[in-house]
């Protein structure tokens, strides 16, 4: 069985959602699921392909 799901934003429960901006550098990935999609990316390609080259070498959490 396969499932899709879109990716929702994340706010903090206690604040207004509106009036606090969301972080959108951060994603949050819980559970077993598998990850499908595409995503485009804009600014500086070169340091991201570094920072997830670091995320993926990595054994700890990464922010």
């Amino acid at each position: 069985m396969k499932e899709e799901r879109a990716i929702n934003q994340l706010s903090n429960s206690k604040e207004n959602p509106k009036s606090s901006p969301i972080n959108q550098s951060i994603l949050k990935i819980c559970g077993p699921s598998h990850l499908k999609g595409n995503i485009n990316i804009s600014g500086a390609k070169n340091s991201a392909l570094a920072a997830m080259a670091g995320t993926l070498l990595c054994s700890g959490t990464c922010r």
